[in-house]
């Protein structure tokens, strides 16, 4: 089993400081306060003093745009210098974009996109707030990301509220339906500690997921912190997933040294692993 826990050497950057035009329902923008902030011309700097200090991949984010995309443009040039001077490792969550000019050029510099997919209208409009034609959206800027050559990891939520079966194996039939091997499960994060969270359902839809997609799954970090006592230990024990992002802490203890630990977000690929290996 592998384990991430990004601490020194992967790094979270938004392009847009606190700004965001959505309100979506698990975050209200409180997310970005976390990340590295910066502006166009401040980037490369930026990037190449993380770099001098240890890091070795970074993740491009920030607030979306009204149409639930990053606005990336301003700061295509200096990824480019980034990349070429320092060889840093590039994730992104690019958000809807369907440009495939704008992707074109993204592919030279962003190495992986973690990429949010649904077909659920309560996520696209009670979390995310967007009318019903973007369902079809997430599937045109899948698609066009794939067109283009990027290299995706899909997002899938394992868990909403009034989330079926039928729901999220049609998203993972999807997925894999047009070449993905690998599927990020999420599980949405109440507004409120005081939330029911059905956790027996939770791990039942992980299960599910787990029998239904060919491929490699694993366990992202957005899930409620207060499941994953329960949720982590079931998820570990019947081996549901091959990666788990940021595990409860006392799970790694009860292992001992049965696993792998990385510095890193949940999704880097195989070939890049060496460069985020824990350091003790």
């Amino acid at each position: 089993m592998k384990f991430f826990i990004p601490v020194k050497k992967y790094r979270v950057v938004s392009i847009t400081g606190n700004w965001c035009a959505l309100n979506c329902s698990h975050c209200n923008r409180r997310y970005l306060e976390g990340m590295t902030h910066v502006k166009p011309g401040t980037l490369l700097e930026t990037l190449a003093s993380m770099h001098r200090n240890g890091v070795r991949g970074v993740l491009i984010s920030g607030g979306f745009s009204k149409d639930s995309t990053l606005p990336i443009e301003p700061y295509l040039g200096e990824l480019l210098l980034a990349k070429k001077q320092t060889g840093i490792w590039f994730s992104a969550h690019l958000g809807l974009i369907t440009n495939i000019n704008l992707l074109t050029q993204l592919r030279h510099t962003i190495d992986l996109v973690d990429y949010e997919f649904t077909q659920s209208t309560f996520i696209v409009n009670h979390i995310r707030r967007l009318p019903n034609e973007y369902v079809r959206t997430y599937k045109d800027a899948l698609n066009a990301m794939v067109k283009v050559g990027l290299k995706v990891v899909p997002h899938v939520y394992a868990w909403y509220p009034s989330i079926s079966r039928e729901s999220l194996i049609s998203e993972l039939e999807y997925i894999e339906s047009i070449g993905m091997r690998q599927a990020t499960l999420l599980i949405y994060i109440p507004p409120s500690r005081n939330y029911p969270v059905p956790i027996t359902e939770m791990i039942d839809m992980i299960r599910y997921a787990r029998r239904r997609f060919g491929g490699e799954l694993y366990l992202g970090c957005m899930r409620p912190p207060w499941v994953k006592s329960a949720i982590d230990k079931i998820v570990v024990e019947e081996e549901l997933v091959d990666r788990v992002a940021n595990p409860y802490h006392k799970l790694l203890k009860d292992l001992g040294n049965k696993y792998e630990l990385f510095d890193a977000c949940c999704s880097v690929p195989d070939e890049v692993m060496d460069l985020f290996k824990w350091d003790n």
